[in-house]
């Protein structure tokens, strides 16, 4: 999955619904939903994660992203503030776990110019 650049996206915002099948003892679809914009000016980043329980860092190729839980820990979710500005955000229930949340953070890569 490609970060369309962010200087070609302001003010937008993308949002994809990502849903896909597993394997277990039961089967249910999982789904989580990924949004990307341009980074907010004077929104303050500490106080947001802050608000993160169970945080989990992830390093990526494009910048240090953090997992946690939000709603006394019934949402799962994810923050990424890339290398040129642009934002990701992941959320998902608890059935979608940090590993997958991980996955597609660290496979998205910025846009080609």
């Amino acid at each position: 999955m490609e970060i369309p650049d962010s200087s070609q996206t302001k003010p937008l915002i993308v949002t994809l619904r990502l849903s896909y099948d597993v394997i277990t003892a039961d089967p249910k679809p999982r789904t989580m939903l990924v949004t990307q914009q341009a980074s907010v000016a004077n929104f303050n980043f500490r106080t947001f994660l802050g608000s993160f329980d169970d945080k989990v860092y992830v390093e990526t190729k494009s910048g240090r992203a953090t997992i946690g839980t939000i709603d006394s820990g019934s949402t799962r979710i994810a923050s990424l503030v890339t290398n040129d500005d642009t934002w990701v955000l992941i959320n998902a229930p608890l059935t979608v776990p940090v590993e997958d949340i991980r996955i597609v953070l660290t496979h998205l890569t910025p846009a080609r110019r």
